[in-house]
């Protein structure tokens, strides 16, 4: 938990410049994989969005070893047109709380279009950004 503290920390205090940064950070705690095309990548480099979206899968991980003891997970990022989805799913299972309200309740995860599901055997917390007119 002091680990974990200490990530939950850091997120509020210095936000990651890149999706790799972000990675490299929790590389001492789990093994994290990030699917993504260069344009969805480069959207969520934009500080527009990055500032966001980094707390966001910062809190989806750190709730996914502290509630279910992953030591994985994984990060998504698909671009289509102006629109950035961001999906962090990792293995556990949701708690009947949980699953009964999709809109999520812990901290940095409650901005409208965030959504906390069951898939198969893994935990899937998603957002949808709009990005910046270029």
């Amino acid at each position: 938990d002091e680990v974990l503290d200490e990530l939950r920390k850091g997120a509020n205090l210095v936000i990651e410049e890149t999706i790799e940064d972000l990675v490299e950070a929790w590389s001492v705690v789990m093994d994290v994989r990030v699917g993504a095309e260069p344009e969805a990548r480069a959207a969520f480099d934009d500080p527009a969005i990055g500032e966001e979206a980094s707390r966001l899968v910062n809190e989806a991980l750190v709730n996914a070893v502290k509630h279910s003891a992953a030591r994985e997970a994984a990060v998504e990022l698909e671009r289509t047109g102006d629109r950035l989805r961001l999906r962090i799913s990792s293995p556990g299972i949701l708690s009947p709380r949980a699953s009964a309200n999709p809109a999520p309740q812990g901290l940095g995860t409650r901005a409208a279009g965030t959504t906390l599901r069951q898939v198969g055997e893994h935990v899937v917390l998603e957002r949808e950004f709009e990005l910046p007119s270029q």
